[in-house]
């Protein structure tokens, strides 16, 4: 069957504003979000408390990491954020969504109790259970008269949904639309995430991620927004027989098979 394309009229978006590192209590007990992905999958890592009578005297430092408990004496010449403060406290975790590690600072100074996240990078222990680092990345499904949407990929030469990696800062709703817009300049109006699972090129092993498949309601015509990448609507088996990614597709259609109407 031939592949059909259309024009449309160019719809502006602007985009949400990037998460900030703010924290907020409101005192009901609900769960800490990531600052970066706004996940609430968090674990505890290390904990730290430090206190010490007056600015020019030595404090003490416990540290309680997997069970094991490390005392030791702090002078003005030890941890730079302690200088000049009376107690403190800190809470490390790591986010299962995004893979990063953040430590939570709670600090008395000046008359004052100071919060903060402070962000900690990639723990070593992702780079022992998976070798290389998962990036996120966000795809589209935008589905009519049994025909997805799809737009050529030139890196690995073949037809693809629209989405891409999820870039720095940036949350996987803001990464979708973003990609979306970007490939076929549609503006999403509605979302729902109906997949996730990982992926690796075996010619591209560092090109592996963690991909978030949403169906997408959508305003506007959908066009080719990028240089030489058109797009086509491609039926399933369609886009099974001439996508690099199609194994990923294969289980993905399986999965959504499978759930309730």
């Amino acid at each position: 069957m031939k592949n059909s394309f259309e024009t449309i009229t160019e719809f502006e978006q602007q985009s949400p504003p990037r998460p900030t590192m703010s924290i907020t209590f409101d005192g009901n007990g609900d769960p800490v979000e990531c600052p970066k992905c706004k996940s609430r999958l968090l674990h505890h890592a290390r904990v730290v408390v430090r206190s010490r009578i007056g600015e020019d005297k030595p404090g003490i430092e416990v540290i309680i990491n997997e069970g094991a408990v490390q005392l030791r004496t702090l002078t003005d010449q030890g941890p730079k954020d302690f200088a000049g403060r009376r107690d403190d406290f800190r809470v490390e975790f790591w986010c299962e969504e995004c893979h990063q590690s953040f430590a939570l600072n709670v600090a008395q100074h000046k008359g004052a109790t100071l919060a903060s996240f402070e962000h900690l990078g990639r723990p070593k222990f992702f780079d022992e259970i998976y070798g290389v680092e998962l990036r996120r990345s966000a795809v589209s499904i935008v589905e009519q008269d049994g025909k997805y949407l799809c737009a050529w990929n030139q890196r690995f030469d073949g037809w693809a949904l629209p989405g891409g990696m999820v870039e720095t800062d940036e949350t996987l709703e803001q990464a979708q639309a973003r990609e979306l817009r970007e490939e076929t300049r549609l503006v999403t109006l509605n979302r729902e995430l109906v997949f996730e699972g990982t992926f690796e090129l075996p010619s591209r092993p560092d090109r592996s991620s963690h991909v978030h498949v949403f169906r997408v309601t959508t305003v506007g015509t959908a066009s080719a927004g990028e240089k030489d990448c058109p797009i086509a609507w491609l039926t399933r088996e369609e886009l099974l027989q001439r996508s690099p990614f199609a194994t990923f597709y294969e289980t993905m259609f399986a999965k959504l098979s499978e759930a309730p109407a």
